[in-house]
């Protein structure tokens, strides 16, 4: 078995500077292995991403084989790493085609590679023990099924799952989850572990969603310690803060917050809408200092309060996301697709359902942040201000203690903030009652708002237009709307 990889190139949609078709994946995935390699500026990993998209089940083989020819080692010096469809929101079938397509790259490089070229695979929306197990019988039955009717060198051994946790909820039991498929799966070599931050953001709020992911770390730690079994965590986070902000700007403030992870995602917008030369600095940051990190452990007292607030922070965030969820579904059909996903409304339903008891389809979450992000209302604020005003001056100490980069989190986020524009969209009294909100943020945290000027230009160029799409279908003027959502993303350097 290789190394672990540090940096993860992904599928992700969600830069507003290119859209890049499946038919040219094979070649990203290339460059972004390539590109800066003999310097190690390049992401030594790639995930293949079938989860809710419409990705080719060669794809995996297509790429491993390109790398191989390009004199490199998957499985070794590089990964190329599946992400499966999650047999519960999508189906079982698509799920082990997946898994037979990771099969098939082994199986096409067994005679000239010495050891497997895809040895992990990653299961999505873990939610128990036994979607795991169930993920992981299915991948040794197809082993198994390869070995006897084809001849494949490979081991059910060869190739293990990778747990991704994408709720609150699941990343507060991770431990247990953990520790019960370690006893029940087998005794690992090594376990990666992957923490969702951007799922936790749209169910929960900004403040529930990095909280979730520290303690989770934390966990983490202390079950690899229970365990003695190496757990190396990998996040994955988008470069708005809503999801992450993993910038080439607040580089220090997101190693700084989620010390001990060992791999991060760098995902589209990072890749393709940043300057080049600021995200192969970036690169080689995070490959320098991500090893060396090591997870913050929490004692239980800690983790209590983390827990109550992430409790009362949820609540605040849901109240206000309930005012304004109709207008931002509406909002998010504008938002341009830049990847080739199932769509929502298809057979194979892929959305997040907000209240189990109420269903609520929402959009995924890089389309509903971009739809916040549109009509000038970035989500980061949602729920924040009433949630503050609930703390002691203890507790929020505590908090600006364990969520550091909370404040510069917000500052970020304000520069797009415009009640004016959103105003036209979610109503003025719903617009007052937010617009309260804020200005207890801005009270209790001390913070200071400074409006990008260009941006709301933009947002007020674009309001009419998006006003008249509300209204009904215009191709004319969905076009102009296309454009402006662009730019505005451009602005902000990720769609969404």
């Amino acid at each position: 078995m290789g190394g672990v990889p540090t940096v993860m190139a992904t599928q992700h949609p969600d830069s507003a500077k290119k859209y890049v078709p499946v038919q040219e994946e094979v070649d990203e995935a290339l460059e972004a292995f390539l590109n800066g390699y003999r310097e190690r500026l390049h992401c030594d990993e790639y995930k293949v991403d079938y989860e809710g998209k419409l990705t080719p089940y060669h794809q995996v083989s297509q790429i491993v084989l390109k790398a191989v020819e390009s004199k490199l080692k998957p499985g070794r010096d590089i990964f190329v790493t599946p992400r499966m469809p999650s047999a519960r929101e999508e189906t079982a079938f698509r799920q082990i085609m997946s898994v037979m397509a990771a099969i098939e790259a082994n199986y096409l490089t067994q005679n000239t590679l010495d050891s497997p070229a895809v040895i992990e695979i990653i299961h999505p929306m873990t939610k128990d023990v036994g979607e795991l197990l169930g993920a992981k019988s299915r991948m040794n039955q197809a082993i198994s099924l390869a070995k006897n009717e084809l001849g494949a060198k490979l081991k059910p051994e060869d190739m293990s799952i990778i747990p991704l946790f994408e709720s609150v909820s699941a990343l507060l039991n991770i431990d247990r989850t953990v520790k019960a498929y370690v006893n029940k799966a087998g005794k690992p070599e090594r376990l990666r572990v992957f923490i969702g931050r951007s799922d936790p953001a749209m169910m929960c709020g900004l403040v529930a969603a990095v909280l979730a992911a520290k303690i989770a770390l934390s966990k983490l730690g202390l079950s690899s310690e229970d365990l003695n079994v190496p757990i190396y965590p990998i996040l994955g986070v988008g470069s708005l803060p809503f999801r992450g902000h993993l910038t080439p700007e607040n580089i220090e403030n997101f190693l700084k917050e989620y010390s001990g992870i060992k791999t991060v995602t760098v995902q589209s917008a990072l890749r393709y809408d940043y300057p080049k030369e600021k995200v192969k600095r970036l690169i080689r940051h995070l490959r320098a200092e991500i090893p060396k990190t090591q997870p913050t452990i929490f004692d239980e007292k800690d983790v209590e309060s983390m827990v109550k607030m992430i409790q009362l922070a949820t609540r605040s965030y849901r109240k206000h996301l309930a005012k304004l969820m109709d207008i931002i579904v509406r909002i998010s059909k504008f938002i341009p697709n830049q990847r080739d996903r199932l769509s929502i409304d298809s057979d194979v339903k892929y959305g997040r359902t907000l209240n189990e008891h109420k269903p609520y389809l929402l959009p995924r979450v890089i389309k509903t942040t971009a739809a916040f992000y549109t009509i000038g209302l970035p989500p980061e604020f949602l729920g924040v201000g009433a949630f503050l005003e609930k703390l002691t001056s203890k507790q929020l100490q505590f908090l600006r203690e364990h969520y550091l980069g909370l404040t510069s989190d917000l500052k970020k986020a304000g520069k797009f903030l415009n009640f004016k524009v959103a105003s036209k969209f979610i109503g003025s009294h719903v617009s007052r009652l937010l617009e309260k909100d804020v200005e207890k943020t801005k009270r209790i945290l001390k913070l200071e708002i400074e409006p990008d000027e260009n941006y709301t230009t933009f947002l007020l160029l674009l309001e009419p237009y998006l006003a008249a799409l509300l209204k009904g279908p215009n191709s004319s003027v969905a076009e102009g709307s296309r454009k402006l959502i662009i730019h505005l993303g451009l602005l902000r350097k990720s769609l969404g």
